[in-house]
C-alpha cells in the first residue's frame, strides 16, 4: 500500500509540474450535466492540478496566516491605505475587464507602455507568472528587481495564504510611470486605462502605487528602522552639525512633456532639461544642484556639504541637522532612509511621489524646496536656522512616520489590502478556470514557487539576496 501510495503521489507531482510549465494554457468546456463528476480539463485533455482549483471549497488557512491577516486589519494602518483608494479611483465605476488586462499583459514591452515587469495571478493564495519568463533575460538589471518581486509574492503567499483573493495584475520595475493620462482621454476612458502597479508616479499618471521592492532587498526594517534610536542617541539634536548635507549619484531625471509638473528649471531659471525624444525630457537635476548651486552656495559662505563623493553611511548622515533629498530618475529610495535618522529633511518638490508620501506633510515632517528653482534651498536653510526647535520636532515626527508605517509588516499589509481591493474591481475570474464555461487564456503559466526553485533562486544568490526579510 505504501509503495502504491508513493507511486501515485509521484505521478501527481509529475502531472502538476507538467501543467505548470510555461506553455499556452486554456480550458475546454466539459458537459458537467452529462458528466457530473467531470473536472475542468486543460486544452490537451489533462485535468487541472488541484493546486490550481478552488471548486467552491474553502481553502485551508493556517493559524499563523489567520493571525497575519488579522494583524493587517487591527494594526491601525488605515492612514497608510489611503493611497490605495486614491489610486484605484479611475476604475471604480467600470471595473477592470479581461480585455483590458489582456491588452496590458500582451503589450507591456510595446508602445505606448514600453515597460519592464511581470504579470502575476494569485489563485487559491498561490502566485503564478503569466508573462514570458524568457523576457527576464532581456531587461538587464531589471531582472534582479523582477525576481525580488517574485520572492515577495512567494512570501505574501506563505504569510497570508487564501486571504489573498484570486487576482491578476502587472507590476512594473522601470523608474518612469507609464499610464500617462494624456494618452487615455485624461482618464475619461477607464476601459483603456492600463492598471499598472509601480513604485512611483506623478499626478499626470494613473499607475497604481506599491512599496518599492528595495525596502525588502535592503532589509530596511532590520538595518535602519530597528536601530532608529541608535541614530538619535549617537547624534542627539544638540550634537548635530548645523549644515546641509547630501551625497548623490548624478542620474538624469525623466520627465514626460505631457506631465508638466515634472519639468525642472535650474539656478536663475536656467533650462536644465534636454529633449530625449519627441515626448520626453532628460533633466540634469542632481548634476546642476551639485556642480552649480551647491558649489556657488559654499563659496558664498553657506553651510553646504553636497557632493557626489565621498560616499558616507547613514550614521554619518545622522551627524548633520539638515539632510538634502533630491529625487533620481524618478522617486529616490533615499528619502525613506533619511526619515529614520532624526535629522530634518529638505525635500525637493519634484512632482513625483510614492505610496507613503501622503503621510508626510511640509513643515510637519520635512521642509520643501525647489518648487520652482534650486535657490529655494537657501531660503529653507535660513528658515531652519531661525526655527531650530520646530526643525527638531519635524525630525522626530518624520522618524515616527517611518517606524510606524514603513516596517516590513506594514508593507506586506499594504500589498494584501491592495490585492484585495484590486480583486474587487476585476470583472472576470483570474486563472485558467472560469465559471460556467468562461475561461481566461494565458500564453504563459508558471508557478512562482517552481521558478524560484530554479533560475529565480540562482538570481537571488548571484546578488546575495537570499536573506530578504518579509514578515518575521
Amino acid at each position: 500500500m505504501c509503495t502504491l501510495r508513493g507511486q501515485l503521489w509521484a505521478l501527481y507531482v509529475l502531472l502538476w509540474a507538467f501543467a505548470s510549465s510555461t506553455t499556452a494554457v486554456t480550458l475546454r468546456q466539459v458537459d458537467t450535466a452529462a458528466h457530473p463528476s467531470a473536472e475542468p480539463l486543460l486544452s490537451h485533455g489533462r485535468r487541472i492540478p488541484k493546486p490550481y482549483r478552488n471548486g467552491g471549497r474553502r481553502l485551508h488557512q493556517s493559524q499563523a496566516q489567520q493571525e497575519a491577516a488579522e494583524y493587517c486589519t487591527t494594526g491601525n494602518f488605515t492612514a497608510l491605505y489611503g493611497a490605495i483608494e486614491r489610486d484605484l479611483q479611475p476604475w471604480r465605476k467600470t471595473g477592470i475587464t479581461a480585455d483590458l488586462m489582456d491588452w496590458v499583459l500582451r503589450g507591456v514591452s510595446k508602445a505606448p507602455l514600453r515597460d519592464k515587469g511581470v504579470g502575476i495571478v494569485f489563485k487559491g493564495g498561490k502566485p503564478f507568472i503569466i508573462t514570458n519568463t524568457a523576457a527576464f533575460e532581456t531587461v538587464a538589471h531589471h531582472k534582479r528587481l523582477i525576481i525580488a518581486h517574485l520572492a515577495l509574492f512567494a512570501a505574501l503567499s506563505a504569510t497570508f495564504g487564501p486571504t489573498i483573493p484570486d487576482v491578476e495584475f502587472l507590476v512594473a520595475t522601470a523608474d518612469e510611470p507609464s499610464s500617462l493620462l494624456h494618452r487615455y482621454g485624461n482618464g475619461s476612458n477607464p476601459l483603456r486605462l492600463p492598471p499598472v502597479l509601480r513604485f512611483c508616479k506623478s499626478n499626470s499618471y494613473a499607475d497604481i502605487l506599491v512599496p518599492d521592492v528595495h525596502f525588502f532587498m535592503r532589509n530596511f526594517t532590520s538595518r535602519l528602522l530597528s536601530v532608529a534610536s541608535n541614530f538619535s542617541n549617537t547624534w542627539p539634536w544638540s550634537a548635530k552639525k548645523q549644515d546641509l548635507f547630501g551625497r548623490f549619484s548624478p542620474y538624469k531625471r525623466a520627465a514626460n512633456m505631457h506631465a508638466p509638473e515634472l519639468y525642472r528649471r535650474g539656478k536663475g531659471g536656467k533650462d536644465i532639461c534636454t529633449v530625449a525624444d519627441p515626448n520626453l525630457w532628460f533633466c540634469d537635476v542632481r548634476k546642476h544642484f551639485i556642480w552649480e548651486w551647491a558649489r556657488a552656495a559654499k563659496r558664498s559662505g553657506l553651510p553646504v556639504d553636497v557632493a557626489q563623493q565621498p560616499k558616507r553611511d547613514m550614521l554619518h548622515h545622522a551627524s548633520h541637522k539638515w539632510l538634502l533629498h533630491l529625487d533620481g530618475q524618478s522617486c529616490s529610495s533615499r528619502l525613506e532612509q533619511l526619515l529614520v535618522l532624526g535629522s530634518c529633511v529638505l525635500k525637493e518638490e519634484s512632482g513625483y511621489y510614492a505610496f507613503f508620501h501622503h503621510l508626510i506633510q511640509p513643515y510637519q515632517h520635512y521642509v520643501p524646496f525647489w518648487k520652482e528653482r534650486p535657490e529655494e534651498a537657501e531660503t529653507a536653510m535660513q528658515w531652519l536656522a531661525s526655527h531650530d526647535d520646530q526643525a527638531q520636532r519635524m525630525a522626530a515626527a518624520a522618524q515616527q512616520v517611518a517606524t510606524t508605517f514603513l516596517h516590513k509588516r506594514a508593507l506586506m499589509c499594504y500589498w494584501l489590502k491592495l490585492l484585495q481591493e484590486l480583486a474587487s474591481l476585476q470583472r472576470f475570474t483570474p486563472g485558467p478556470e472560469g465559471p460556467e464555461g468562461v475561461q481566461r487564456r494565458y500564453d504563459f503559466w508558471t508557478s512562482v514557487e517552481e521558478y524560484m526553485e530554479g533560475e529565480g533562486g540562482r538570481e537571488l544568490a548571484r546578488h546575495k539576496l537570499e536573506n530578504m526579510e518579509f514578515w518575521d
